[in-house]
């Protein structure tokens, strides 16, 4: 097994909150993986039945139970 990740960063993250996660520790995940690199990072939150993605040159997207989920 490798001591540490690769020095590769991914492209797209993709988070799935739990019912004891909060906001701001999820938004912190959010910002430490836009400023290492990440394009996009897409939350997953079932409480909200939605999704959230964020780009860091672009506003965050909202999609709800019944919007498709489209990334550039």
């Amino acid at each position: 097994m490798p001591a540490s990740y690769g020095p590769e960063v991914p492209e797209l993250v993709i988070e799935v909150c739990t019912p004891s996660d909060r906001w701001p520790s999820v938004l912190a995940k959010v910002s430490e993986y836009l400023d290492s690199g990440v394009n996009v990072v897409v939350v997953l939150d079932d409480d909200r039945r939605g999704a959230q993605a964020f780009q860091a040159d672009d506003d965050t997207r909202v999609f709800g139970p019944g919007d498709v989920l489209t990334l550039p």
